[in-house]
């Protein structure tokens, strides 16, 4: 398998002394964002994400309980979407932009290189199996060519294509907890756009491992970014909206109608539009994103039971909005990115950590790169 270029890396596990960090960067930590009794230091320690704070596109990770910020990658190529396995490789894309062709690397903390695992020309989403052992991804290996969904064995030397031959476009993926299944946003109709494009028509399809078990539980789903399982395996929590409404939904695997999830609660998070939603790694919990529409435009970050009772609003700052939401696999913390509402595609924002036991919101980073963002095992 081929090799990239050296990468200076300062890896998560060595001694504080060679951290990176700014002397003008320094998060306000939060004394409850320490380890509890029952999570370990690794579910609930670090977090990596993209950042432009040295004028590049660079990894970096922040340990939750010291504030410290430990640069990953430093070779001068742009980074995007960083994402641990459970077994502790990290994964990432490298390329010019996130939307041009691609090299999806990885690396593990005994390297003092990343390895290039394949090139593609797109690639929209990809994520580690459950126990590790595998890596999917939604690509497109031509400009002009048919998108596939993509799986890499443990040692990351080959590739299958679950889809082969698929006439429509892919987007973004999910595992399901038992590592049998995934379910794939996917377009229903031959048009060019991103997902962002409301007026493209989209189901949700789940895939078996095999390429032989192909579901299509939901049909005319305008957008649904923040595909999430029920711990059963056997049920999905997605978002669905247009530009004129946002709803969250639960789809069994039976081929029942998706099921409307109605929000009992705070006012502030029960009005208007959702999106984004994610279930807890738990089951027990998801946090979405209110949007309230003119006059205010504002956006609020929110939580609820499962069963959505008992919403409350989590974070809302005026004129941002919250993005890229990530449980800690504890079930006990969420992450998010904090992006100017009226953000252009250049624009730097903050990585923020609220700790449910004691929900106060907690700065752990800035100069942050719209990415993916990941715990590290």
């Amino acid at each position: 398998m081929p090799t990239g270029s050296p990468v200076s890396t300062e890896i998560l596990n060595k001694p504080s002394s060679t951290v990176v960090q700014a002397a003008s960067q320094t998060p306000t930590v939060h004394p409850t964002l320490e380890p509890s009794a029952t999570a370990t230091p690794g579910n609930i320690g670090a977090i990596t994400y993209v950042s432009r704070r040295d004028g590049r596109i660079d990894i970096y990770a922040v340990r939750l309980a010291s504030g410290e910020i430990t640069q990953i990658t430093s070779d001068g190529k742009s980074k995007f979407d960083p994402k641990w396995s459970s077994d502790g490789k990290l994964a990432y894309l490298e390329g010019k932009d996130r939307f041009g062709p691609l090299n999806l690397m990885f690396l593990t903390d005994n390297l003092d290189e990343p390895k290039l695992i394949e090139s593609f020309e797109r690639v929209w989403d990809y994520g580690w199996s459950p126990d590790g052992k595998l890596l999917a991804l939604t690509a497109q290996e031509a400009r002009d060519g048919p998108w596939g969904l993509y799986i890499f064995p443990a040692d990351l030397s080959t590739k299958s294509n679950l889809l082969p031959d698929y006439p429509y476009e892919l987007f973004g993926l999910a595992w399901s907890p038992n590592g049998a299944l995934i379910a794939v946003q996917t377009a229903l109709e031959k048009k060019t756009g991103l997902p962002s494009d409301v007026s493209i028509n989209r189901g949700i399809l789940v895939v078996g491992l095999d390429g032989s078990s192909q579901n299509l539980i939901s049909r005319k789903v305008p957008v649904a970014d923040s595909l999430s399982w029920w711990p059963t395996s056997d049920q999905l929590l997605f978002t669905k909206y247009s530009l004129t409404e946002g709803q969250m939904f639960a789809a069994k695997l039976d081929g029942s109608e998706p099921s409307p999830i109605k929000l009992e609660g705070s006012a502030a998070c029960t009005d208007h539009f959702y999106f984004h939603a994610m279930l807890a790694p738990d089951g027990g919990t998801l946090v979405f994103t209110q949007f309230e529409p003119d006059p205010k435009q504002d956006w609020k970050l929110c939580l609820a039971k499962a069963d959505g009772t008992q919403v409350k609003q989590l974070f809302a700052k005026e004129g941002f909005t919250p993005e890229i939401v990530s449980w800690s696999p504890t079930s006990r913390v969420v992450a998010f990115l904090l992006f100017p509402s009226s953000r252009q595609s250049q624009t730097l924002g903050e990585l923020f950590a609220i700790d449910l036991k004691n929900p106060e919101p907690v700065l752990l980073a800035k100069d942050i790169v719209l990415s993916a963002i990941s715990w590290k095992p």
